[in-house]
């Protein structure tokens, strides 16, 4: 299984960032419940933002993902 981060449109019209994980053929299977989070010990302050605007600036180079795109057919 694989992931990376994506935006996702909620029901409510809201992006967020998430951590988006996708099945052996590449499509999205499932995602996390939460917006992603960054936690790092304050001493890594720097680190915690670069790693932050890494994987925001990674997520926007995709298609912002919808509901319908983890539903399966058939």
């Amino acid at each position: 299984m694989s992931w990376n981060h994506r935006v996702m449109r909620h029901e409510d019209g809201r992006l967020a960032v998430h951590e988006v994980f996708y099945d052996k053929a590449g499509r999205p299977e499932g995602h996390s419940a939460e917006p992603a989070t960054f936690g790092m010990p304050e001493d890594n302050l720097n680190l915690l933002i670069l790693n932050l605007l890494n994987a925001a600036r990674n997520a926007r180079t995709l298609p912002v993902l919808e509901r319908r795109d983890f539903e399966r057919e058939g």
